[in-house]
C-alpha cells in the first residue's frame, strides 16, 4: 500500500519563492513514468511551486492518451514512434496547432528539442532514442 502525507495537516505550504519558468520534454509521456511525470508537474504548478512549458511530449502507440496529454499541456511538438500511426495522431490533434511527427527520427527530433529538463521515460532503444547524442545530459 502506498504512503500518502496530508500536508495540510501539519500546516505546510507550498514555496511561493521565485520560480523560474522551466520547459520539458517527456519522452514516453504515455507509459507509467512519463504519465506520473506530468502528474508531478501538473500538481507543482497548480499549488504555484513550478512554471513549466511542455515542449514536446512522444509516445510508442497510444494516440489516445497522447492526444489528451496534448490537449491538457499544448506542447509545440508531439511524436509517436509507431509510423503507421501518423494519420491517427493527425487526426486526434486537428484544430490544437500543434507540430506533429511520427516515426523514429520524429521521436529523435523531440529529444533535440531546446528544453531545461528532459524526461526519457521510453526504454534505451524506443523510436531510435540511442542515436540522440548527449541528451542524457538534460535528464532529470
Amino acid at each position: 500500500m502506498a504512503q500518502t502525507y496530508d500536508f495540510a495537516a501539519v500546516g505546510a505550504e507550498p514555496r511561493r519563492s521565485a520560480i523560474a519558468a522551466k520547459s520539458v520534454c517527456v519522452l514516453g509521456s504515455t507509459g507509467s513514468i512519463g504519465v506520473n511525470t506530468l502528474d508531478l508537474l501538473k500538481f507543482a504548478s497548480e499549488r504555484g511551486e513550478a512554471e513549466v512549458r511542455v515542449v514536446a511530449l512522444t509516445a510508442n502507440s497510444n494516440i489516445a492518451l497522447l492526444a489528451e496529454q496534448c490537449r491538457a499541456f499544448r506542447p509545440e511538438f508531439a511524436a509517436v514512434a509507431d509510423p503507421a500511426r501518423y494519420e491517427d495522431l493527425k487526426d486526434a490533434l486537428a484544430g490544437l496547432d500543434i507540430e506533429i511527427g511520427a516515426g523514429p527520427g520524429a521521436i529523435v527530433e523531440a529529444a533535440e528539442r531546446d528544453a531545461d529538463w528532459e524526461k526519457r521515460a521510453a526504454g534505451p532503444l524506443d523510436g531510435g532514442l540511442h542515436h540522440v547524442a548527449g541528451a542524457d545530459e538534460r535528464l532529470f
